[in-house]
């Protein structure tokens, strides 16, 4: 009975917790007013994405490859899709509406991942033996405020709220509870980030845990050998965990380029320019918006005063505990990486450390200041309602006033100037209430639920003045604008969809700017992209031979940009469908190939040289095959396309070359009968296969051997961490 008693009290705060979090984003799961899916990137590129995915686990195939923009390429291995992070694919198996996944789920999902933040906060705070109230207020601070509530791209958003585990087990390791076995699953919770897809917000909290090890192995001055030992091990299990996402995406990386700005994509090579980070860091002007709110540049911070003033409580009167010091170290790091070229920090890393300039939004690392500033709070409120440090916590108390009068007076003062016209930010004004306010609770020194209870409620009313304080109603016409785009144009999907055979779809980007194809399942030439494999980009992408070339039967766009097109269909919002009579099928056989220069000039030159006929000749920058001329001709059968898959069925009269407008990547594999053939990379980007005369079946598959040892790496880490705990705790067995 003793042990359900414990039980129950310890899961009572985390259910508190929990009904918080649903609570404090009412507005996305307890009404269907508002949501926080508007805006370009998530409606343009998130959701087609999650769109693509969710089909095919209900189809029991893992998406690996996209074959539904610019003639397809990697899906898990560009990162942001979040292809490799375990919680997507139970969100993929969820039931869909009409082939599309709910929006409703995609809410809930939202509020998920911020209650895994909230909680992971709450735990490392309860590890650090902080009271429940103040693991409360740490968890809130962390899951719903600062950075973590301001980042709303899903890839990035997973990659931070795991992190206070990452700290929590690599604390335990240090200070010797079950070392190897805490030092593994530091490193595990870390991988997880990695696998959530982008590599910024993960990179920072390897960075901050990264210099936590550090300081812990010099820490009395000469090397800790253990202490280096866990954190070998650590990363170690760190780097194998995050296999399945990032040795796909290091391998993409080197043969994509990117896309960072308006200027040239950049490859693997190339550093992002530096002007970039300097474009999306935090200028210290709007540091002030951590405690007033909508003060901010590319990522909000804003705790509020009641969260920092605790920090900064415990950061001042507490210094001597070692994590103290230690979480306020991460909280400075935080803010010295976010600061971009006003920190000296961030430029040395940006220059020495490996990935770092490819992390373009050095405001993000806010999310570690806020990890760092949430766990002090926990140490400011513990504390306080203990009666520890009077002075400080006075001298803080008369701070907070100060500030909140002054506020106050000046806001007040605008308004009189401007004879009560309300047109400044009402929010500066509140920021001097909650600085009273935080003033008052703060002398709540008993009892201290009382305390606790009161900073977590002034904490959800200043955080909530940022974090969900924008979503869009669905009534607001100026802002309710992107979601709506999703489902527009059904008559034409319809006329799609009634069309036989196979064919791809190119589109007037202004007018269709999400990506159609991988929402609707349907093959299109362009999109919303972050990056495209650079024999792509090789080419003149939007000249008409390329178009062509990919097959693009349709032309969706209000007008006719060729002068051969024909009009086929019209729809009521004024699109219209336009027929490309030039359009190349999506297979067909070329009986001759020369070999050309592997250069940009050379592969735009014969692409534009109108005596090269495409349909009968390829190009290629490998050693051509023999292919035989004949007079009779070659039939290609029905084309079985899946995600992963492509049959196709051919009767060749003599040897030749049968070229899917597929695009051309690593990990591609074909048989012709069955028996392994070579895959040549026809006109330097497209699928080839070489077939003998006579009837065959050509199948290529995309089985990228990266992708299985990333895979493979994923569980090893699992394993080893099994395995170390199973070892750990036998050895502490046997000297019981």
């Amino acid at each position: 009975m003793n042990l359900v008693k414990q039980g129950a009290r310890a899961l009572l705060y985390p259910a508190l917790l929990a009904l918080i979090v649903v609570g404090f984003y009412w507005k996305l799961v307890l009404t269907k007013q508002f949501t926080w899916l508007e805006s370009p990137d998530l409606v343009y590129q998130t959701m087609p994405w999650f769109a693509v995915q969710a089909r095919a686990w209900q189809q029991g195939v893992f998406p690996a490859w996209d074959p539904y923009i610019y003639g397809g390429q990697p899906l898990l291995a560009q990162l942001s899709p979040g292809a490799a992070y375990p919680l997507n694919w139970l969100l993929f198996l969820l039931p869909l509406r009409d082939g599309y996944p709910r929006v409703g789920y995609l809410h809930w999902y939202f509020v998920i991942t911020h209650l895994i933040g909230a909680l992971s906060c709450y735990a490392l705070c309860r590890s650090l033996k902080r009271s429940q109230g103040a693991a409360m207020v740490a968890g809130v601070a962390f899951g719903l405020g600062g950075a973590v509530a301001a980042i709303d791209w899903p890839h990035l958003l997973q990659g931070a709220v795991w992190a206070p585990l990452v700290f929590l087990f690599l604390l335990k390791a240090v200070n010797g509870r079950r070392p190897y076995t805490s030092a593994a699953l530091s490193g595990l919770f870390l991988g997880l980030c990695w696998l959530a897809g982008h590599h910024q917000v993960p990179l920072f909290f390897t960075l901050a845990a990264a210099g936590v090890w550090i300081a812990e192995i010099f820490r009395r001055g000469a090397v800790d050998w253990k202490c280096l030992r866990l954190a070998v091990l650590s990363a170690l299990v760190a780097v194998l965990a995050s296999g399945l996402q990032t040795l796909p995406a290091y391998e993409y990386g080197k043969l994509a380029r990117r896309f960072v700005s308006d200027g040239p994509s950049l490859g693997w090579r190339q550093p992002v320019p530096y002007t970039m980070h300097r474009d999306y860091s935090t200028p210290p002007s709007t540091l002030i918006g951590v405690v007033v709110p909508g003060v901010f540049r590319n990522t909000n911070p804003h705790l509020g005063f009641m969260v920092v003033s605790l920090a900064l409580l415990a950061a001042a009167a507490y210094w001597r505990h070692p994590h103290v010091r230690l979480f306020a170290g991460v909280a400075v790091g935080g803010v010295l990486l976010a600061l971009g070229p006003h920190s000296v920090v961030h430029g040395v890393l940006y220059a020495v450390v490996p990935l770092v300039e490819k992390a373009r939004s050095p405001s993000m690392a806010m999310a570690v200041f806020s990890l760092g500033a949430a766990v002090l709070a926990s140490y400011g409120l513990d504390g306080t309602s203990l009666g520890r440090n009077r002075a400080w916590l006075a001298r803080l108390r008369l701070a907070l006033a100060v500030v909140g009068l002054a506020v106050l007076l000046i806001f007040f003062g605008i308004l009189t100037a401007r004879r009560m016209s309300f047109e400044i930010e009402e929010r500066v004004c509140l920021a001097g209430f909650f600085a009273l306010a935080a003033a008052a609770v703060l002398g709540l020194t008993r009892p201290r639920g009382a305390l606790a209870a009161c900073a977590v409620l002034l904490a959800l009313l200043e955080i909530g003045n940022t974090s969900g304080f924008a979503f869009v109603h669905r009534d607001e016409a100026q802002r309710a604008v992107f979601l709506r785009q999703l489902s527009e144009n059904r008559d034409i999907l319809a006329f799609l969809r009634r069309q036989t055979g196979a064919f791809r779809v190119e589109l007037d980007g202004d007018q269709i700017p999400y990506n159609y194809g991988d929402w609707n399942g349907i093959d299109t030439f362009n999109g919303y992209v972050t990056g495209l494999p650079a024999s792509i980009i090789r080419f003149d992408l939007y000249a008409a031979r390329t178009r062509m070339l990919y097959g693009n039967r349709y032309s969706l766009r209000k007008k006719p940009d060729l002068p051969d097109q024909r009009e086929v269909f019209s729809g009521a919002s004024g699109m219209k469908v336009y027929e490309n009579p030039g359009a190349f099928p999506r297979v067909w056989t070329v009986h001759d190939a020369i070999r050309i220069p592997e250069t940009e000039f050379e592969i735009q030159r014969i692409m534009a040289d109108q005596n090269f006929d495409l349909a009968r000749r390829t190009f290629l920058a490998t050693p051509a095959p023999r292919l035989e001329s004949c007079t009779g001709k070659d039939e290609t059968g029905p084309v079985e396309r899946g995600l992963n898959h492509v049959v196709i069925d051919v009767n060749m009269a003599c040897t030749g070359m049968l070229v899917a407008s597929e695009n051309m990547f690593p990990g591609w594999r074909a048989t012709v009968d069955g028996a392994p053939a070579e895959l040549h990379a026809a006109y330097t980007t497209l699928r080839g296969v070489v077939a003998p005369a006579g009837r065959h079946r050509i199948e290529m598959r995309y089985r990228p051997l990266w992708l299985y040892a990333g895979a493979v790496f994923s569980l090893l880490s699992v394993l080893a961490v099994v395995t170390i705990a199973w070892w750990e705790r036998r050895k502490e067995a046997s000297r019981a």
